[in-house]
């Protein structure tokens, strides 16, 4: 019986040491392929960078000249110029991903980061008349991140949500929630908002229509990877939810 015992504690243990290896050789595929993209997302963001800061000077100095002379000309300069940003925009965010690897990874309470994010935001808020609640878990564990890198998705999600809305409420929140398929509970993040009315509602599903909405919560899904994070969308009646998830 003791022998039998004694067995069956050792299947158990080869068990659990199978689980982790396949685990940590999932997490090495994982990591490979995000190298592989960020090399590539690095190599974009330079090779389009200069080229783009060349047309924006050719802006300004058209601008310049063009204003005084053609009321249509300026807009039209207006309007590439508000592309040019977006493009920049593009660039940064591809720039952010491709610097995975100087993370600084410790310990950090998931609450203060959004607290932290939240400040960032703080005049968007304030200029969008954009009222806060906050419903945070008092007995959050830690989660081991690179504080940088989350906050800046959490501060992406933040404005895009903030300039598409406009006038409304956003609740920030954080809970502990349990899985049958896990052990350990997930600790999740959400930010929702909510429009102030339907046309102001309506308003913000056409702005993230755009390439650029998706293409933020792309380089967001792959930046929290790096940590066992996962984030989804969930369009409302009146607004919409982002659920950030980590593994405990």
């Amino acid at each position: 019986v003791q022998a039998e015992s004694e067995l069956r504690a050792t299947l158990a243990d080869a068990r659990q040491a199978h689980e982790q290896l396949r685990s940590a050789q999932q997490r090495i595929v994982q990591a490979e392929g995000l190298e592989a993209v960020s090399t590539f997302a690095a190599a974009v963001a330079h090779e389009v960078k200069n080229p783009l800061q060349t047309v924006v000077l050719g802006l300004d100095y058209l601008r310049d000249s063009v204003m005084a002379q053609d009321e249509h000309g300026a807009v039209i300069l207006q309007q590439m110029v508000e592309a040019v940003d977006k493009a920049d925009a593009f660039i940064r965010g591809l720039l952010e991903f491709s610097s995975h690897d100087k993370r600084d990874i410790r310990d950090h309470d998931l609450n203060e980061l959004l607290r932290q994010s939240l400040a960032s935001v703080d005049a968007l808020l304030r200029n969008g008349n954009v009222s806060i609640v906050e419903d945070f878990c008092a007995a959050a564990p830690p989660l081991r991140v690179d504080s940088r890198s989350v906050k800046h998705v959490f501060v992406t999600l933040l404005t895009h949500e903030i300039q598409c809305m406009g006038e409304g409420k956003l609740t920030v929140s954080s809970r502990l929630v349990s899985s049958e398929a896990s052990q350990r509970p997930a600790l999740v993040a959400e930010l929702e908002t909510r429009a102030a009315s339907e046309a102001a509602h309506d308003t913000a599903l056409e702005r993230k229509k755009n390439s650029q909405a998706n293409f933020r919560l792309m380089v967001s899904k792959k930046v929290l990877e790096l940590y066992g994070g996962k984030v989804e969308y969930t369009g409302t009646e009146t607004g919409g939810r982002y659920t950030i998830s980590f593994k405990t």
